[in-house]
């Protein structure tokens, strides 16, 4: 919590002393059909929002469906700089700007941009509550409220897709009920493997005591893996198991292989990540993400302006993506209607056969 003040001296017509807090920290969980985020503040937070946005009112009362949850946090300064990448479906990222208006930098716009429109349920907010009982209605949902703690504002967003668990999650469950297996075998430069549900980094630490190659692999990296080769040159062999699981891979200034997330969440993985502008000529770039399946969300963002997706991940990934991109934009089928117009008296149109 922080306090703006004039210092001594200043005139009282032109004393201003503004309270605020900060955003300190914004938390994604994932939980089993939705999204939550939690914006995290260090003091009580005033949060706010244009009815418009929200609400109609013709032909009847109802909620507004929306690409971007606007939100005005009227008493806060951010410390998560001006966006927050959150990439799991249905929501992109969040953007946090000051308006023109602040006084001493003090208050914040705040944008959740979704990958397709929602609608709202609820909003309980410093000065607006609505509540909205159209539960018939299917796709993305959301609510919107502030805590009784007053330090944060919490956002749920209901998926109209299947939310897959947290990976951590789903290596417990196939490790329980799923057969493994590891075998490493290295000899006269080539490398053969047999593994069945293995941590990715315990195959990877097989891998370098076996072919003596040093692999460092990044703590983000979470990874359940099935492979099977053999007689395989390391580097080609190290390479294809990152692609297979969407990892960026590159060798260092030792000879080390560095193995990072192909999401760029951190500088290790904007290092080592490819960056592609993936035009359309048919289809809207927003609609074209949405064909997408789930995981690939995370590497993948939507440029309206001109009409392109945007990708960042591993080199094989990308390629792949630009490929199975170029199959879906595809023009929409027509058909071809020939219309012969011939002018007739009305003595002669009786005389026609049917």
């Amino acid at each position: 919590m922080g306090l703006l003040g004039a210092g001594e001296g200043t005139k009282a017509a032109w004393a201003q002393t503004v309270a605020f807090c900060n955003v300190i920290r914004v938390e994604t969980q994932l939980m089993s059909n939705a999204v939550r985020l939690t914006v995290h503040t260090d003091g009580a937070l005033r949060a706010s929002a244009e009815f418009r946005d929200f609400a109609q009112l013709t032909p009847r009362f109802g909620p507004q469906w929306t690409e971007r949850i606007r939100l005005r946090l009227l008493n806060a300064r951010s410390q998560v700089g001006s966006l927050v990448d959150v990439g799991v479906y249905p929501v992109s990222h969040i953007l946090f700007t000051i308006p023109p208006e602040a006084k001493e930098g003090v208050g914040l716009n705040m944008e959740v941009v979704l990958y397709k429109p929602g609608r709202p349920r609820n909003l309980l907010l410093s000065d607006m509550e609505l509540e909205f009982d159209e539960e018939g209605e299917g796709g993305v949902t959301f609510d919107v409220l502030i805590p009784p703690h007053q330090r944060g504002l919490i956002l749920t967003i209901a998926s109209d897709r299947q939310v897959h668990p947290p990976r951590d999650l789903q290596i417990e469950e196939r490790l329980r009920r799923g057969p493994q297996a590891l075998e490493v075998e290295y000899r006269e430069g080539l490398l053969s493997v047999h593994a069945v549900n293995q941590e990715l980094r315990r195959l990877m630490e097989a891998i370098a005591e076996a072919a003596k190659v040093p692999i460092l692999v990044s703590d983000r990296v979470v990874r359940l893996a099935s492979a099977h080769f053999e007689a395989k040159p390391v580097t080609e062999a190290i390479l294809a198991l990152a692609n297979a699981y969407g990892l960026a891979c590159r060798r260092g200034p030792q000879g080390e292989f560095l193995i990072t997330e192909g999401t760029v969440r951190d500088a290790a993985a904007f290092g080592q990540s490819e960056g592609a502008l993936i035009p359309l000529r048919y289809l809207p770039a927003q609609e074209a993400l949405n064909l997408l399946p789930n995981f690939l969300l995370a590497y993948v963002r939507f440029d309206e302006g001109r009409n392109a997706l945007v990708a960042f991940g591993s080199e094989a990934m990308v390629e792949k993506l630009r490929r199975d991109v170029a199959r879906l934009d595809q023009p929409t089928p027509q058909v071809e209607i020939q219309v012969l117009l011939v002018e007739m008296e009305q003595e002669e149109a009786l005389h026609i056969q049917p």
